[in-house]
């Protein structure tokens, strides 16, 4: 590869989950790092026909001017887009398990890392393009455009999570405060959903609930947590829910999560671990978490990174224990912050990956 790479993105999906990869080349190319072309219509990549009205909304193709195909797949799942798997010759996934992923695939299959919802601060020309040319009956058009016209004029017509919204330093010297503040998922609103699907949601909701329960009772005003006010949440958790669901809105939520320095995170869909994780780490909490069910690279491990619990009655157990430790507190707060500011910066995320197509690094 050259020292200067030339990137161009297959830019066909505009899902939330591809905002942390896009922006991460887009830094990369603000810094002179690479050049960045950006396809916007049909294609062909090695012999597949790339069509633009029929995107995977949860991966993105990149080819590198040396001839590599990279592919990033960021869905929830340990499942993989089997077209991707055959085209690319690095497949970096979100929710990546070394036992999940098929043996004669073991080679080109890598961790991409933690996932969530991050754009810059300005958008660009590119960005601009991108929106204008995705179909108009996109899931996200609407909410792109949105998006856009309130990062150029500075009206508030969406709340865009940015890179300086979206990170804080460690906040070591101030009383320690609990938050845990989560939506609860309805089984029954997809009239096809699978039941493994359906039993999924409800036990990702009844942990969620049972956890609110408990650190409510153990910790009383120095915890701050509960569902958003959904039809479903009222309905079948009442005594779950957020005090004031005015606060329940993203901005909202990343201003509260200044406050408070133990964060809670379950285990989302399809044993994912959520946006909610990643933005922890970008805020240098000291988080609490069932054990992650996937691999994050680069030495991001249960008891440096995060603490982790099997039952709500152990999260209280580790809680208090972070309540009283100050230096464990401290000890992962910086090391949370040390870890977003090298790794998962989308910037830093895309970089390592593009590394390692390179033969300069590896994943591990």
């Amino acid at each position: 590869m050259s020292a200067v790479p030339h990137c161009k993105i297959i830019a066909h999906s505009d899902s939330p989950h591809l905002s942390q990869v896009y922006t991460g080349f887009r830094l990369l190319q603000q810094a002179g790092a690479l050049k960045l072309h950006y396809e916007l219509g049909d294609c062909q990549l090695r012999g597949k026909a790339l069509r633009q009205h029929a995107p995977p909304l949860g991966g993105l193709y990149v080819q590198l001017n040396d001839g590599h195909v990279v592919y990033y797949d960021v869905r929830d799942g340990a499942d993989f887009d089997a077209e991707a798997l055959d085209v690319a010759d690095f497949y970096f996934k979100r929710s990546y398990s070394r036992a999940d992923t098929p043996a004669q695939y073991s080679n080109k299959v890598m961790p991409l890392g933690l996932n969530y919802e991050i754009y810059p601060d300005k958008p660009s020309v590119a960005d601009i393009r991108k929106w204008m040319s995705q179909p108009r009956l996109s899931k996200y058009f609407l909410r792109s455009a949105a998006q856009i016209a309130t990062q150029l004029t500075g009206y508030p017509f969406l709340f865009v999570p940015t890179l300086s919204r979206v990170q804080a330093m460690p906040d070591v010297s101030s009383e320690p405060r609990i938050l845990f503040m989560m939506h609860a998922w309805d089984p029954d609103e997809i009239a096809d959903l699978p039941e493994a699907t359906r039993a999924d949601r409800r036990h990702v909701n009844a942990m969620r609930a049972e956890c609110v329960s408990v650190l409510r009772q153990a910790f009383g005003e120095r915890f701050y947590g509960g569902f958003a006010h959904s039809e479903y949440a009222l309905k079948h958790y009442p005594d779950a829910l957020l005090p004031d669901n005015q606060l329940a809105g993203k901005a909202k939520y990343l201003e509260l999560l200044k406050n408070h320095a133990i964060c809670i995170a379950t285990t989302g869909l399809h044993g994912s671990i959520g946006w909610k994780f990643a933005e922890y780490v970008a805020f240098s909490r000291a988080i609490v978490s069932e054990q992650l069910a996937f691999e994050v690279p680069h030495g991001f491990q249960q008891g440096s990174h995060y603490l982790a619990f099997s039952t709500a009655q152990e999260c209280v157990e580790v809680v208090a224990r972070l309540m009283q430790d100050t230096a464990l507190r401290t000890q992962l707060m910086q090391n949370n912050h040390a870890y977003y500011q090298h790794y998962l910066k989308p910037d830093q995320l895309v970089a390592h990956t593009l590394a390692v197509v390179s033969g300069s690094a590896h994943v591990s």
